[in-house]
């Protein structure tokens, strides 16, 4: 049950990103809507939120949970940009963490950059970590060809 409640709070954070990225600019003579891309996901709480700056994010999850690791980022494009996707868990390196066995609404298939924080990132091409999958050490602007929106699941356990 925890990872159904789990993978739902992954899936309603990239949702609510994906929602914030659509609102059209300017609607109805309103002000442009700056559209929310830091997204946070804390594995141990089911916490997530997107925010439209990181001093947001950080405001919001930062203080309460300095318990959590940061293990990794994703971003939507290349050289860090669109959205982005911080992961954060208790349990550090070493572990596969089973609710980021599938990326979810708005995130699945659209990896373009990685970083790898705490510890190496995987990203594997299908849920459940399985198919391809490449390990990335540290920042990578670039994922490469083979792994360029393919991404369903995501591990912080290879070295």
């Amino acid at each position: 049950m925890k990872r159904l409640h789990t993978a739902f709070a992954l899936s309603t954070a990239a949702l609510a990103c994906a929602a914030a990225l659509a609102t059209p600019a300017g609607a109805a003579g309103h002000a442009p809507v700056k559209p929310a891309k830091f997204c946070t996901y804390i594995v141990d709480t089911g916490q997530s939120g997107c925010f439209s700056s990181e001093s947001q994010a950080a405001a919001a999850f930062g203080a309460r949970t300095q318990a959590y690791k940061d293990l990794g980022r994703i971003w939507s494009d290349a050289n860090s940009g669109g959205s982005q996707l911080t992961f954060r868990g208790s349990q550090g390196c070493g572990w596969r963490y089973p609710e980021f066995a599938s990326l979810g609404n708005g995130w699945n298939d659209t990896v373009s950059s990685a970083q790898g924080l705490a510890c190496p990132i995987t990203l594997w091409e299908h849920s459940d970590f399985r198919g391809a999958h490449q390990t990335y050490h540290g920042y990578n602007a670039y994922v490469g060809d083979g792994m360029n929106d393919k991404a369903s699941s995501v591990s912080f356990d290879l070295n």
